[in-house]
């Protein structure tokens, strides 16, 4: 297509006239060559929010790994609209190009929206070759972030995992111990099972209830004696109830 065609329908977005603005938009959206991408791509960085919603809503359409740069530089814009066009666009792609990119993303200081999506198509995609990069987050002063990447990391499942989610065992916060012990169940070996195992007491009723549940996930036989003492005398009838099932 040529350039002068791509510029009047640029031109023609930014029209006040709806009715011009709609023939424009779907003018954009029926181009199916992604060689005008790049080309595209100069004429609208600079434009206005609604411009760039659009020509993210294109690249959605076109998917590719043509569309993959200009979308990640959308990702971190500042304008909300825009990354979450850009985001929603991402999403409808799969592509090796892709993870490195919010891989790299992960390594660079971004919006905490743009980080969020990062973490979050990582762990959806399955890529494990983001676990070094995500488990580095997992020492993040940010909770969500701390939460999300256990999410990933339950996601990709992947052994490499283990020793990092361990390592959160030693939180104070009750909450990130309890995700991360039903990570850990889940993607855990046996022999893990003796650093749960001693939050079968912790007074967390939440944190014991899932300790229960990973150990039973785990195989962890030497915890049948517990388990049979706790039944009697846990305070906790969720705890009960679960030992009850998992018995």
């Amino acid at each position: 297509m040529q350039d002068n065609k791509l510029k009047k329908i640029v031109e023609d977005l930014k029209n006040p006239r709806p009715f011009i603005r709609n023939k424009a938009i779907e003018s954009l959206m029926g181009i199916t060559e992604d060689s005008v991408i790049p080309v595209l791509f100069k004429m609208v960085a600079h434009e206005t929010d609604f411009v760039k919603v659009q020509f993210c809503r294109f690249l959605g359409k076109i998917k590719g790994d043509k569309a993959i740069p200009p979308l990640i530089i959308f990702l971190v814009e500042k304008s909300d609209s825009v990354a979450y066009e850009a985001a929603t666009s991402l999403e409808k792609i799969e592509s090796e190009r892709k993870s490195n990119a919010l891989i790299l993303l992960l390594r660079r200081k971004v919006s905490h929206f743009s980080k969020v999506f990062a973490i979050k198509a990582l762990g959806q995609d399955n890529v494990s070759r983001a676990i070094p990069h995500l488990t580095d987050l997992l020492y993040s002063e940010e909770e969500d972030i701390k939460e999300l990447t256990i999410e990933a990391l339950r996601q990709i499942a992947d052994p490499a995992a283990i020793r990092p989610l361990l390592r959160l065992l030693g939180e104070d916060n009750d909450h990130i111990v309890y995700l991360a012990i039903l990570t850990l169940g889940e993607i855990g070996e046996a022999r893990i099972g003796e650093n749960i195992f001693s939050f079968l007491s912790h007074k967390n009723e939440k944190v014991r209830r899932a300790a229960v549940w990973a150990l039973v996930k785990l195989n962890y036989r030497r915890a049948a004696a517990k388990f049979i003492s706790m039944l009697k005398n846990d305070s906790s009838e969720i705890v009960r109830e679960e030992i009850a099932k998992r018995l």
